[in-house]
């Protein structure tokens, strides 16, 4: 049997190990809050994050040893396969060329000028020009990926000169609009590829047509019932500084 020393000898144990469990939970508790707290503080300085631990994505640094840079201004050159519709042709080349300028975060606004053209039969070939002022949002496709993958949708309002070459003749000029939405991936700190879809669709002035010997024929915009859109797949490479 135990005795009243011995009673009150297990009774202070027991109360000593409460104190003794708490603290490892203290310990586990704030080792867990560090975790959380190195997790997102890297995400302080307009989206580019620091490196942590093993997990995290390497740092986009400047390599002369200034920290982290944002770019603000971005050359870009596009080229791909554009596709004239509402007329029948065969898918042709794009190429594009552009600056832009970060305003407020991940918010952009430039200009860029393209050149497209589509084999349309009869060795007509379809042709046109483009000046565009453009607005653009840039967004991360997964908060880990931070701006390693960047994804972006885009705006385009300017202007359109079409002409053509061969036995038939097509010219006008008109307000070009566009939208479009592609990703980049970082190369390095400056140098970024990627991918874009982009559709215009023109609004059309007056419409010159020639069909091969027959004379010119102009119809003035709303009586030539005439649509030309494009549909754009491009490969992009582009510069930020």
């Amino acid at each position: 049997m135990l005795t009243t020393s011995g009673i009150g000898f297990v009774v202070l144990l027991v109360i000593n190990s409460f104190p003794a469990e708490n603290k490892e939970k203290t310990k586990e508790t704030e080792k867990q809050e560090t975790v959380e707290v190195k997790s997102v503080e890297g995400f302080q300085k307009d989206g580019f994050f620091k490196e942590q631990d093993a997990k995290k994505v390497k740092l986009l640094s400047d390599d002369r040893g200034k920290g982290e840079v944002v770019p603000r201004k971005k050359l870009e050159f596009s080229t791909g396969m554009a596709a004239a519709e509402d007329i029948e042709s065969t898918p042709g080349l794009n190429l594009n060329l552009g600056f832009f300028y970060m305003f407020a975060r991940d918010y952009w606004a430039g200009i860029s000028s393209g050149y497209s053209l589509a084999p349309a039969g009869d060795d007509t070939l379809i042709q046109q020009l483009d000046f565009n002022g453009e607005f653009r949002r840039y967004f991360m496709a997964h908060s880990n990926a931070n701006r390693f993958v960047m994804g972006h949708l885009l705006l385009q309002l300017g202007y359109s000169k079409l002409f053509s070459g061969g036995n038939n003749s097509l010219s006008s000029s008109g307000l070009n609009t566009g939208i479009g939405v592609g990703f980049t991936v970082s190369l390095s700190v400056n140098w970024y590829l990627g991918l874009r879809f982009v559709y215009n669709f023109p609004i059309w002035g007056e419409v010159c047509r020639q069909d091969g010997a027959l004379p010119e024929a102009c119809f003035a915009a709303g009586e030539n019932n005439f649509y030309l859109s494009w549909l754009k797949v491009k490969a992009i490479l582009s510069y930020s500084f």
